[in-house]
């Protein structure tokens, strides 16, 4: 469970990479992998701007790391939940740590559309979500990480 915590950062980077490149976007760095920096977990990739080729594309860059992590591990999640696997704890560490991980691109897109009420919505709203979803994970694990660790 925590290499699926840890391989998190680089594929949400990437998504964010993978939308500038495609849109041709001046990438000026890159950097996938988390290091701890000021209290803060630091994954992130850098881009000017001003070079994406709409505001709809910029936004779409912000957006991308949470939809390449949140909407697979959303879709594992269910199969195996509804399949009653005791696997479906694996996708919903991603479940949970998207919309955390992604609150500050939110937060860019309040900045980004000049409507920093948004951002501070959708940044607390993902806060909150996360929150709530942890509530969840612990009831629903219980059962689970008791059987993996009091079987036979």
């Amino acid at each position: 469970m925590v290499i699926i915590a840890i391989m998190y950062y680089p594929i949400h980077e990437f998504g964010h990479w993978l939308v500038a490149y495609v849109d041709g976007a001046e990438i000026l760095g890159f950097y996938p992998f988390p290091w701890w920096e000021n209290g803060f977990i630091n994954a992130c990739t850098i881009v000017n701007e001003w070079t994406f080729s709409s505001t709809h594309t910029l936004i779409f860059f912000l957006l991308a790391g949470f939809l390449i992590t949140f909407l697979p591990s959303f879709l594992f999640f269910t199969y195996f939940y509804k399949k009653n696997q005791k696997s479906w704890v694996l996708p919903f560490t991603w479940v949970i740590q998207s919309p955390w991980a992604s609150s500050n691109d939110f937060l860019n897109i309040g900045r980004v559309i000049q409507n920093p009420n948004l951002g501070a919505i959708l940044y607390f709203g993902a806060t909150i979500v996360s929150f709530l979803l942890i509530i969840w994970f612990i009831k629903n694990a219980k059962p689970v990480f008791r059987d993996l660790f009091l079987s036979e």
